[in-house]
């Protein structure tokens, strides 16, 4: 996986990150099929989003025009890319927070807020970190290629930092935004209130997950249409590919590899065990259960295309092949 940095304004960095991924990008438009025969069954709901993201989204528009100008690509097709509704494509993903209090006694663990996370994609999918220098904002994402950044996991310069579960639910709401857009408008939060003020009002057409952290708080948040559901972390949570606070759950359809995945996290992680780094990619390596592990290859329904473990400020991410660390660096 590479590491890419892109600065200027925003259409500039849109505009570098597709000069830069353009066969990539291409390459991933082919692999989807987004032709405009393709998309003419959708165009009414196409029409729809578009319509919403102009009005609520003005400027991640001209995000995906720039990388669509960048990359020489069809801008309807980036668009149809970044509604996931439309496809009901999605990422797997498994994610493991943990906020632990100070203990004031010898020998016992300090306190830690820990945030790792499996980005998941289909076979054949393929992203990379992006560093984007804006003037007023530098910010960190996992991006795939053609997408918006934010939907995967994330840090910005405030050190506000995410991880993103997509979550297959019951009804689709076409007249909001597709929830790319939300969890791109994340990324320029300063802290956790801005955050929230972001995700509670701004309905979106589907579901997903979030840990969302700084300093010593981590918060999961699940959303669908206009509902939201916020819990702060205290210990050790888990979450995969469906909804599991009590008020959300009815709205999402609980698929086997999710909740495979997800009493495998509570098999080996179990509340009261030591919990260190090591500990979290040992678990995070996980192969059993396949072809549903927590750490999917070749032969698997999904693949793991990088692991991140965000902790102290501290960002560590590894690739998807070796499992060997290839980026490393105190950011916030």
């Amino acid at each position: 996986m590479r590491h890419l940095t892109v600065n200027g304004t925003l259409f500039d960095c849109s505009y570098q990150l597709g000069q830069r991924l353009r066969k990539e990008i291409q390459a991933r438009l082919r692999y989807h099929h987004l032709s405009a025969s393709a998309r003419g069954p959708q165009w009414k709901r196409i029409h729809q989003f578009y319509h919403y993201c102009k009005k609520h989204y003005p400027r991640y528009l001209e995000e995906l025009a720039a990388l669509a100008e960048g990359s020489r690509s069809d801008f309807l097709e980036l668009f149809y890319l970044n509604c996931p509704e439309l496809s009901q494509a999605h990422h797997g993903c498994s994610s493991i927070a943990i906020v632990s209090k100070e203990k004031a006694r010898r020998r016992e663990s300090t306190g830690q807020t820990l945030l790792a996370h499996n980005e998941d994609g289909e076979p054949g999918e393929g992203g990379t970190l992006v560093t984007y220098k804006l003037p007023k904002l530098t910010f960190n994402s996992f991006v795939y290629y053609g997408e918006l950044p934010g939907s995967a996991y994330n840090w910005n310069e405030h050190g506000l930092f995410f991880t993103v579960n997509y979550i297959p639910v019951t009804k689709i709401y076409y007249q909001y935004a597709p929830y790319y857009f939300l969890t791109r408008k994340i990324l320029e939060c300063r802290n956790l209130t801005a955050a929230l003020q972001v995700l509670r009002p701004s309905p979106c057409a589907s579901g997903f997950h979030c840990y969302i952290g700084q300093g010593k708080r981590i918060l999961s948040v699940e959303k669908w249409g206009r509902r939201t559901s916020i819990k702060e972390v205290k210990g050790i949570d888990f979450h995969t590919n469906h909804f599991l606070h009590s008020e959300m759950q009815r709205g999402s359809e609980v698929r086997k590899g999710s909740l495979i995945r997800l009493r495998r996290l509570q098999e080996l992680a179990r509340p009261g065990k030591t919990i260190t780094s090591a500990t979290l990619l040992r678990i995070l390596f996980d192969r059993k259960n396949r072809p549903y592990p927590v750490y999917s290859t070749t032969g698997d329904k999904m693949r793991t295309l990088s692991t991140v473990v965000m902790e102290g400020g501290k960002v560590m991410i590894y690739d998807q092949r070796k499992k060997s660390l290839i980026f490393r660096a105190k950011v916030f």
